[in-house]
């Protein structure tokens, strides 16, 4: 019975330590990078078809960062986060989008950022009644004197065009009953 008694003792007391010479270390584990907010502004068109109007619909985008690719030279995209808004009717609308992106840190001369290869997209929904944009937009960060950031939206296209714009425009399409596509 005390050989017993004596084993389990040993053996709540190698746990406790283990579980205390853990503690520092999760203390001490890297709790990731700084965060802030950034805010996209975007235009979203909402193209009726037919004569009767769309109704309430939400739309999601998703804020990107490239860099890498595949073997086939395609771009490979790390999701840095996701913001909805939501139309009423059609018509053309001026909406911000608000991220949580990693905050820049400067290690030496030069400063650690994520936007060289930060990008804009929307994600197609599956609803029938909607084509998706499909429009990608590389996301243009800019530095203020006063510590503030603006952006701009170069619109990704195989012409290689570089227009830069203030705001990234997405236009939606509403499908009619059967297929067919709004004007």
């Amino acid at each position: 019975m005390k050989a017993r008694t004596m084993k389990r003792f040993w053996a709540v007391l190698l746990c406790l330590v283990m579980v205390l010479g853990l503690l520092p270390a999760a203390a001490l584990a890297d709790e990731g990078p700084e965060m802030e907010t950034t805010e996209l502004d975007i235009t979203k068109t909402v193209a009726q078809a037919g004569n009767v109007a769309p109704g309430t619909a939400t739309f999601t985008f998703e804020l990107l960062l490239g860099g890498r690719e595949d073997e086939d030279g395609n771009p490979i995209y790390k999701r840095l986060g996701t913001a909805t808004i939501t139309t009423d009717g059609a018509g053309t609308t001026q909406h911000t989008l608000s991220f949580q992106t990693p905050k820049d840190t400067v290690d030496g001369e030069y400063p650690d950022t994520i936007w060289y290869d930060v990008y804009l997209r929307e994600i197609p929904g599956g609803d029938p009644c909607w084509d998706y944009s499909d429009a990608l937009y590389q996301v243009n960060r800019s530095a203020s004197d006063d510590g503030s950031y603006s952006y701009t939206f170069s619109l990704c296209s195989e012409s290689g065009e570089d227009d830069t714009q203030p705001t990234a425009a997405f236009t939606n399409n509403q499908r009619l009953p059967g297929g067919k596509r709004g004007p």
